[in-house]
C-alpha cells in the first residue's frame, strides 16, 4: 500500500510504501519514533487513507475508538512497516 504526504509545493510530495508489520502488538504507551498504523475498511475491502505515525492518532478518528469500531466489524487497525526505497 502507499500513502502520500503533502507539503506546500509540488516537489514536497513524497510517496511512501508500506506493508503490514509482522508485529501487531498494541504499544502500551506512545512510541518515541514513528510507529505507523493504518485502517483496513471491511466495506471497502481495502486500506483507507487513514495512516498515522502513532496508534493514538488513528484511535481518535473513531467515536468509539479503534476497539469499539473493530468490535462491530467495520474494519481493523494494522501496524504498518515503512519499506525502504
Amino acid at each position: 500500500m502507499t500513502a502520500s504526504i503533502y507539503g506546500d509545493k509540488l516537489e514536497d510530495i513524497e510517496t511512501l510504501n508500506f506493508k503490514i508489520h509482522d508485529d501487531q502488538s498494541v504499544p502500551e504507551k506512545h512510541m518515541e519514533v514513528a510507529d505507523y498504523w493504518g485502517w483496513y475498511d471491511y466495506n471497502e475491502d481495502d486500506f483507507t487513507m487513514m495512516i498515522y505515525p502513532q496508534r493514538f492518532l488513528l484511535d481518535m478518528c473513531f467515536p468509539a475508538g479503534i476497539k469499539g469500531t473493530e468490535d462491530v466489524h467495520h474494519g481493523k487497525a494494522f501496524r504498518l512497516e515503512l519499506l525502504k526505497k
